[in-house]
């Protein structure tokens, strides 16, 4: 059974609440220099330049909040599998991450092969490493509904 903090403590909604932190932590700092020289900016610089940032971080900003918030949708639909993740790739977005080919089959006895989300990652901002093509042992959680996988834990992390 998977209940609202076996998802919450899953590497996904950790992975998410991390982006979601870092980014807005990103958007924050952006406006030091206009609270430090709070008496030479003019209020139309502060507004434009509040402008540019917020269509630059809001928006990745509301997505991972609303990627973070719809892993608890139909959360009693879960099903626990075991399995092991195969052929890992690159995330195309997110520097140092990849993710792997889940392949197994439900308790029903439909065929499912998809995709992980890229939880996994090399160190931070360091050089993107080659992939090394292992393949781990992971738990995940199957939704039927939203047809997406959820990575409880892997033996990586």
């Amino acid at each position: 059974m998977v209940t609202k903090e076996t998802v919450k403590h899953s590497l996904e909604a950790r992975w998410l609440m991390k982006i979601i932190v870092s980014t807005s932590v990103c958007y924050l700092l952006c406006f030091i220099p206009f609270i430090i020289y709070r008496t030479e900016v003019k209020p139309m610089l502060l507004l434009f330049f509040g402008g540019v940032m917020s269509m630059l971080f809001l928006p990745i900003i509301g997505y991972h909040i609303y990627c973070y918030v719809n892993l608890f949708r139909y959360i009693e639909r879960y099903e626990i599998y075991e399995l092991e993740l195969n052929h890992p790739k690159r995330a195309p977005f997110y520097r140092g991450a990849r993710h792997y080919t889940a392949s197994f089959q439900t308790r029903k006895g439909r065929k499912v092969e998809k995709l992980t989300r890229p939880v996994w990652r090399d160190e931070f901002l360091a050089k993107v490493r080659p992939l090394k093509e292992k393949s781990i042992h992971a738990k995940i959680a199957y939704n039927d509904v939203r047809d997406a996988i959820l990575v409880l834990e892997s033996d990586e992390r």
